[in-house]
């Protein structure tokens, strides 16, 4: 696990690097501990934008639509110039979280950090894990992957390998960092959990 934490720094580090990260593999290859473990790390470096931990056993965190809304609220708390355009936004368009995703993503998020973008510190850093988990999940990446390419941040996404996401992932016109954890040694993954849990 330190390597991939190792490389997911040096990812947000990289003003030049991909936009977005999408950590993928099969059910128990660890990318909840992986990406729990790098949040912390993110905190504790003032880098962490906002994090949403999707779940299929939640009603409230299966539903795609509350992604952006509460990742907006979290980006509100982080930065001071942020929340300043977004109250302006939500002013003008009260409405903003109840709308479709893409519409959702472009006011309350795309807009106010175009506005601010020369504010924001480098390397911040926005996580969203399990997305395999929401209903219909593919409509929050591709709505990501059509509107990040001038954002002053960078987005860590996690998800199983479902054909649905792997082929928004796979577009020729985006290029996504992409690390798939099935690949690493099964005996490596078991060892990193077993010692994430040993120190709980």
């Amino acid at each position: 696990m330190k390597k991939i934490l190792k490389d997911l720094q040096a990812g947000a580090a990289d003003p030049n690097g991909a936009k977005v990260y999408w950590l993928n593999g099969m059910g128990g290859t660890g990318k909840t501990t992986i990406l729990y473990s790098f949040t912390k790390i993110l905190e504790k470096g003032k880098q962490l934008g906002a994090n949403y931990f999707c779940s299929h056993m939640s009603p409230l965190c299966r539903d795609p639509k509350n992604i952006v809304p509460n990742l907006a609220f979290q980006l509100s708390q982080y930065s001071q110039p942020f929340r300043s355009q977004l109250c302006q936004i939500i002013e003008q368009k009260p409405q903003a979280s109840k709308l479709e995703i893409k519409t959702q993503f472009k006011f309350l998020l795309h807009d106010s950090l175009q506005q601010i973008k020369d504010s924001m510190p480098l390397g911040v850093v926005i996580v969203v894990d399990a997305l395999d988990e929401c209903t219909n999940g593919y409509i929050f990446i591709e709505t990501l992957l059509g509107m990040t390419f001038d954002l002053p941040v960078k987005f860590l996404l996690s998800s199983c390998p479902e054909p649905s996401i792997e082929k928004r992932m796979q577009r020729p016109y985006f290029s996504p960092s992409v690390l798939h954890l099935h690949n690493i040694e099964e005996s490596i993954v078991s060892a990193d959990i077993k010692l994430y849990l040993l120190h709980l």
